[in-house]
């Protein structure tokens, strides 16, 4: 008797009738590759391969992408889907960072399920740059970009379209056609794109862009991973069958889970995220820590006077901060100041003597230490966005985007302080590659 894979037997168990090809549901989750680390600001890619940053800091520099040649101006382009105003610059980078409840829980910790090289790499350099430029390169693509569709996956032209749907989610403000969100899913379903299947999956579950149909639901979540592996797939049924009450096809899931180990143990990470309240208080923690290290690299630089000024008004505003959201954005700002003038600093190429070399790499490895536990807690608050309701994800907003910019701020910073360390002789400090290539990220 032949084996037939897991999807192939559920679509039988559930009887709904869809195409499936003999890849897909449970294969290992798709390990995250950890990229060169790019230059400041620059998305190019240099260095090792492992250097401090990879691929959590890839997001806030962007990828080398191949630009588009546009037929208008930006803005002309832009609002054919968007508002556009004075203020859609900024509209576009506040917006990038934010959760959602519904269908796009974030654009940015959807990336990874992107099939296509060229569009993952055109939707970093986007998060590293949120603006209208940017938005019309994507634009620019999913309506002339290569329609060449490798076997069992889709175009550059097709994720381009699906892209351009989670932009539209990203920013439902903006958005000119709600409507037209589900129909260019349903373009890129048929181009085989699994995150696009999966997003027209959550339309018809949550009802904000389709009408709620459990029924057409479940019918693209079994499809979504016939051609490949979709992490946010299996975190919605995963989310289905905590929220649904009486799900028809509860224990057809529940058996496949139990047929996995991989599915188990993302299953049980996605319910311990959900139960877990105290993101403030470890990001807070974290915050801290890494100021401090900013502190020791700034005694390294030479500049005791500035640390005693940064110092003195961070202790004035710790003060006068009431509860923990308040002293995480005081955290925030030590790390704007200090980040400001440690590139100051560095942009004057120090030559380091001994004692300063030693208190610098000190600095260093603390903050390669912090940013791979921030990592750990992103991921972890990533997956506690899935499971939540909207009324406690607006509770978390704040915080969350609190942590990004802390994030931001230390992958720029530490990239630079990377240079100088080689530069200067010294030993890089490097993330745990296992830990990032097992991330829920």
């Amino acid at each position: 008797m032949k084996k037939i894979t897991l999807v192939c037997a559920i679509l039988l168990a559930v009887n709904l009738n869809a195409p499936v090809h003999a890849q897909g549901f449970l294969q290992n989750l798709l390990k995250l590759e950890i990229p060169k680390s790019a230059s400041p600001g620059s998305g190019a890619p240099g260095g090792d391969s492992k250097v401090v940053g990879g691929k959590f800091c890839e997001s806030f520099f962007g990828a080398p992408y191949k630009q588009k040649k546009l037929n208008d101006l930006p803005e002309k382009v832009v609002a054919k889907y968007f508002r556009v105003s004075p203020e859609t610059d900024k509209e576009f980078a506040d917006g990038a960072s934010l959760m959602h409840a519904g269908s796009l829980t974030s654009l940015q910790s959807h990336l990874v399920d992107i099939n296509d090289k060229v569009i993952r790499q055109l939707a970093d350099a986007y998060v590293a740059n949120p603006s209208i430029p940017m938005m019309a390169q994507v634009i620019a693509y999913s309506e002339s970009g290569d329609g060449y569709s490798p076997e069992n996956g889709p175009s550059e032209l097709t994720e381009a379209k699906t892209l351009l749907a989670m932009m539209m989610m990203q920013y439902p403000k903006l958005t000119l056609n709600n409507g037209s969100i589900n129909q260019l899913l349903r373009q890129a379903d048929v181009g085989k794109s699994g995150l696009a299947t999966t997003l027209l999956a959550r339309n018809y579950l949550f009802g904000d862009y389709a009408p709620k149909n459990i029924d057409t639901f479940s019918n693209y979540i079994a499809q979504a991973q016939s051609r490949y592996p979709i992490k946010l797939a299996d975190r919605t049924v995963f989310y289905a069958l905590e929220k649904i009450p009486n799900w028809r096809y509860r224990e057809q899931w529940l058996n496949g889970i139990k047929s996995s180990q991989d599915m188990q143990r993302s299953f049980q990470n996605q319910k311990q995220a959900a139960g877990t309240t105290d993101f403030n208080r470890r990001a807070m923690d974290l915050m801290v820590q890494g100021n401090r290290a900013d502190s020791l690299t700034l005694e390294a630089l030479g500049a005791a006077p500035k640390i005693a000024e940064i110092k003195a008004k961070g202790e004035m505003l710790r003060r006068e901060a009431a509860g923990e959201l308040n002293l995480i954005k005081v955290e925030v700002s030590v790390s704007d100041e200090t980040k400001a003038e440690i590139i100051k600093l560095l942009a004057a190429a120090p030559v380091l003597d001994d004692a300063a070399k030693a208190k610098y790499n000190e600095a260093l490895k603390i903050k390669a230490d912090n940013l791979n536990r921030m990592y750990d807690l992103t991921a972890g608050m990533i997956l506690s966005f899935l499971s939540l309701d909207m009324g406690v994800i607006l509770e978390k907003q704040q915080a969350a985007q609190y942590i990004s910019q802390y994030n931001r701020n230390t992958c720029q910073l530490i990239n630079r302080q990377v240079e100088v360390a080689k530069q200067s002789g010294m030993p890089v400090p490097q993330l745990d590659a296992k830990k990032l290539s097992q991330s829920l990220l």
